[in-house]
This record gives C-alpha cells, structure tokens and sequence, in this order.
C-alpha cells in the first residue's frame, strides 16, 4: 500500500512540473531576447587601375536615390572620369559593379541597366568576381583586401601617347529591402590605384527620406545643399590624398529591430535542469520518502 502511494505522488509531481513548464511556470529564460539588426548593402564605384602610368585627375558622381513604400529603393548613378597617361598603352581597368549583399538576407535587386563609354562610345566589358580578378592581374591584392566583397566590371582601354579619355558610367538599379538597415556606398578608394592624385565631386540626391525611422551620411564632411520638399542634397568635394576612407554612403534605418525569446529548451543547460527537476529530484525525494514510511 505505501508502495503504492509513493508510486502515485511521484507520478503527480512529474505531471505538475511539466504543466509548470508547458505554461512557462520554469521556463528558465534568464530574460534571454537576442536582437538582429540585419542589414543590406549595395555597392558601385569607380575603377581599380591595373596598368601603370595612367592618371585620373578628375572624377565626377552624380547619385539620384528614391526610397519608395515598403523600401524599395530606386538608384541611378552617372559618372565621368578623366584619365590621362604620357607613355602609350592598351592596359586593363576594372570598375566596382553594383553588388549588393545582406548578412542574413538576399535583398532583391533588378539591374536595369549598366553602360561604360569611353569618349561617348559604349564598350564591352565582362564582370568578374574579386578571386579571379585578384589571380589573373599582377598587383598587390593584399592591399585591397576591403575591394573583396565586390564585383568588377572588367575593360581594356587603348591611349596613344600624351593623351586623354573620359570615361563615363551609368547604372540605374532597382532594389527592395526587406532588413532593419540598408546601405548604399560608393567606392572611392580604389582612387589610389591610379598614378597621382585624384580631384572627387559627388553629389546624391536622396528623396523620400520621411519614410524611414532614420537616415544618414557618412562621411560626414559633406556639403548640404538646399533641396526641394523631401529631397535632401549634399556634395563631397576632396582630394583622395586627402580623405582615408574607401566609401561615400548612404544608410537608412528602415523600422525597429525585431526581437524574439530564445526557445529555452535550445539550450543544454535548460535541457539538464528540466531533467533533473522532473526525474532525478523526485526520484530521489520520494525513494527517501518511501524508506521512512516503510521504517
């Protein structure tokens, strides 16, 4: 009969705790709420120099950015850059091709069009990923580790001696975001690749701004122009000796981090305390229980 009853209060233990744990009585949580603040970016910018005594003395950016309803983001980028060289060369360049990527996500990108001319003419060009380019070209590519991530539009350009060639690019992309953070840079950097130094005008026009939580400019040594209702309009004018960093961006917060509790039973350590709690502890209780009542 004792045996019995130890055998029935056992039973209804385990049963009570593990209601306990099915309503989050012991769910033994610790307040554990992890926060994602996952973010996409897009990337263009101008050329990585391959060749060797050729200059680009002059750069110019026009960048126009819509942000529409539910974060999708129209983007279209003009640019011109002088190049000049003295000694006569066919020799390679390799321009930042608009790529985007997301630490969590794949953000969803349309690429409506992507032009290079030189002097007014468009050109072919082949796009290639960064570990082809960096094993095909002989340059230092321990330097331009922070290129990595990135695509390039890759051309070859003939200059006689002692002359010069404008070069202008033009993308128009369409991208929607689904994360917290969303970025646009443009790549300035790769500026140093060229003999001398190089003269940088870019303008952005971003408009549309009041439908984010918040929104900014780096670097933040930038010019801002009067713009038009929603449209903001700031201009960074530099020489790359000048400026260390590789980037001009935009970025935006899009709407507030979403939070979620961990599932406590993800953790082993949560695993071995329900466990012990629901089997070995009353195990052991009423074991001790049932041999004083028997004594």
């Amino acid at each position: 009969m004792v045996k019995r009853h130890c055998i029935a209060a056992l039973v209804l233990w385990v049963l009570f705790f593990q209601v306990l744990v099915a309503v989050g009585g012991l769910h033994v949580r610790a307040d554990l709420v992890i926060e994602i603040p996952v973010s996409d970016q897009v990337n263009i910018g101008s050329g990585l120099c391959l060749g060797s005594n050729v200059s680009m003395p002059e750069a110019y950016v026009d960048i126009d950015i819509i942000v529409e309803d539910s974060f999708r983001y129209i983007i279209n980028v003009s640019c011109q850059f002088l190049l000049q060289t003295v000694t006569g060369q066919n020799f390679t360049t390799a321009f930042v091709y608009p790529s985007e990527w997301g630490l969590f996500s794949h953000p969803e990108a349309e690429f409506k069009s992507f032009g290079i001319s030189i002097n007014g003419s468009e050109i072919d060009f082949s796009v290639i990923e960064w570990a082809d380019l960096s094993e095909t070209y002989d340059f230092n590519a321990s330097e331009w580790l922070w290129l990595s991530s990135n695509q390039f539009a890759l051309f070859s350009l003939e200059m006689p001696p002692n002359s010069t060639r404008v070069v202008s690019v033009k993308a128009d992309i369409t991208l929607h975001s689904n994360t917290h953070n969303f970025t646009f840079a443009y790549c300035i950097g790769s500026a140093r690749s060229w003999d001398g130094n190089t003269h940088q005008v870019i303008q952005m026009d971003f408009r549309n701004h009041t439908n984010l939580l918040e929104h900014g400019f780096q670097p933040e040594n930038y010019e801002n122009l009067m713009g038009e209702n929603e449209t903001k309009t700031i201009r960074w004018d530099f020489l790359i000796s000048e400026l260390d960093d590789n980037y001009v961006a935009f970025w935006a917060s899009q709407y507030e981090i979403t939070s979620y509790e961990q599932d406590p039973f993800s953790n082993p350590l949560h695993i071995v305390l329900v466990v012990f709690f629901t089997i070995v502890l009353p195990v052991v209780i009423f074991s001790a229980y049932c041999i004083k009542t028997k004594d």
